[in-house]
């Protein structure tokens, strides 16, 4: 048989993940259908009521955008739905926060939690003494026995080719396959899109943009932002801690890079205006250890970068 027409065993690994992601919706997330039927409602009473106000028709419609979710109640965090209990629980948070029962709380679990610190560092200190002085121990021995693997890295070895190097040559390959069976992954984004009420809250958003528009309705706000966080909390309580703990540390990471990319893109900059502005020679003179080699090297990188960029732009010109 030929490798086009080989059933490839994927397809049935795929269609399961798609009849347990189905099942995911009947069985964990089925306030999602209820509240994709009261977004459509309020979207559509929206635009009658919009509709009816700016033209000055006859209409009896009610806009219900406002309306607290009907769907079965999940845990929630304990939000006020009005503005009024909101404000009444916001200063009795304050007041709470600057007593001296909390302050002496605050005290006494720093002090718990210094202890703790102090045991764990009596207990686990001997042992990273004598972990220390065997790697020291380790260091001062010569290995001699050149292109051959010691113990540890034959274990390290054996233990990666039976374990690590499999599943990953096999999730590899399977995130290939899908990616080339685009239904599969679109079927899968759109259905976790609708369990995690995404549909729903554009739908509330454009019903309440319309709603708010011919009725400037400010005191409604604060209703909106309350169903907007029941419609968020879908997914902060199904996603566990530690994967926001690690999708946070991701974020943070492409943030601090972000800031460190664009200071060097900046510096980098700067030494090119530099560069610009010498004359054709330059001569780097200094004591030993200055940085004279360094600062040569860093100066031809980026002359060899300005001339590539003159000699494309000359390039872009006679096209």
């Amino acid at each position: 048989m030929s490798e086009k027409k080989r059933f490839n065993y994927r397809h049935i690994i795929c269609i399961a993940v798609t009849l347990g992601f189905v099942a995911c919706g009947v069985f964990v997330f089925s306030n999602a259908f209820i509240r994709i039927m009261e977004g459509g409602r309020d979207f559509g009473k929206s635009v009658a009521y919009y509709f009816c106000e700016m033209f000055d028709l006859p209409c009896s419609v009610t806009p219900t955008v406002n309306n607290m979710p009907q769907s079965p109640a999940t845990p929630s965090p304990t939000l006020p739905d009005t503005y009024s209990g909101f404000k009444s629980k916001w200063s009795a948070y304050w007041r709470l926060w600057s007593s001296s029962d909390n302050f002496f709380a605050y005290l006494s679990a720093i002090a718990n939690g210094i202890g703790t610190l102090c045991k764990f560092i009596i207990i686990a200190l001997p042992l990273i003494i004598i972990l220390l002085l065997l790697f020291k121990r380790s260091l001062k021995k010569e290995n001699n026995d050149y292109n051959r693997d010691t113990k540890p890295l034959r274990a390290f070895k054996w233990f990666a080719a039976h374990t690590y190097r499999p599943v990953k040559t096999w999730l590899i390959g399977f995130i290939r396959f899908v990616k080339e069976h685009k239904p599969y992954y679109i079927a899968w984004f759109i259905m976790w899109l609708f369990y995690f009420n995404v549909f729903t809250i554009v739908l509330e958003f454009l019903a309440f943009y319309l709603y708010f528009t011919v009725s400037f309705n400010v005191s409604s706000i604060y209703r909106q932002v309350y169903k907007l966080f029941l419609d968020l909390w879908v997914v902060i309580d199904f996603i566990p801690l530690w994967v926001w703990a690690i999708l946070g540390l991701v974020l943070f990471d492409r943030f601090r890079k972000g800031i460190a990319y664009s200071r060097l893109e900046h510096m980098e900059f700067r030494n090119r205006g530099f560069v610009n502005a010498r004359a054709l020679v330059l001569m780097l003179i200094g004591t030993m250890g200055k940085g004279k080699t360094t600062g040569g090297t860093d100066i031809s990188l980026s002359t060899e970068v300005i001339f590539r960029i003159k000699r494309l732009k000359s390039s872009l010109k006679t096209i």
